[in-house]
């Protein structure tokens, strides 16, 4: 390089600054103490004598817990089970399920959780509680907002709470691309 005086000697400002450097780190390495002394002494660790192995074993042998979130009881995990358990029928296994996924208001699938909540609530007889699961799926899921109305319409019909029925039928038989578009029609007798 050519310095300020137009000379090609080299810069011992720069190559000095990266010797000391260098001098530090290799210093630092070879003795961290010298730089932080309230650091802990890293321990030597000793290989445990086999009289007192088996007393370790039993104080701290507990079986994997599938409900941590590393193992089986992960959100993905429960969610499947819970759709498994959906598809078989078993709805009182999917509340159950459901559950600790529902109580986290993050859970990425809670439209779709809630819907299928509501729906085995509904299948249970336990139309109020359906119908306040359903309302909570909210309209920016919009298939799962379609099919959770199409199911509160259901559980007001069961509840004989025929004008609040209707009130969510008429306005799915006004909605040509929804699902359920056909069967509402059909259950007010509307012909346009």
């Amino acid at each position: 390089p050519v310095n300020s005086e137009g000379s090609s000697q080299p810069r011992w400002g720069l190559i000095g600054g990266l010797a000391l450097a260098t001098a530090l780190l290799l210093l630092f390495i070879a003795s961290p103490n010298l730089f932080f002394p309230d650091a802990p002494d890293t321990p030597s660790f000793q290989t445990i004598p086999k009289e007192q192995s088996i007393a370790l074993y039993q104080t701290h042998f507990k079986r994997y817990d599938l409900n941590s979130t590393l193992g089986g009881g992960d959100a993905d995990t429960l969610f499947q089970n819970a759709q498994a358990a959906y598809t078989a029928g078993n709805c009182a296994g999917v509340l159950e399920l459901l559950a600790p996924l529902l109580d986290n208001a993050n859970f990425e699938r809670r439209p779709l959780a809630l819907l299928l909540q509501g729906t085995c609530l509904l299948d249970l007889g336990k139309t109020l509680a359906a119908i306040e699961t359903l309302q909570q799926v909210p309209p920016a899921a919009a298939r799962l907002h379609e099919e959770a109305q199409w199911y509160i319409a259901l559980a007001y019909l069961a509840q004989l709470q025929n004008e609040k029925a209707s009130e969510i039928l008429k306005q799915i038989a006004e909605a040509p691309r929804h699902r359920h578009y056909l069967e509402a029609r059909e259950m007010l007798k509307m012909v346009y």
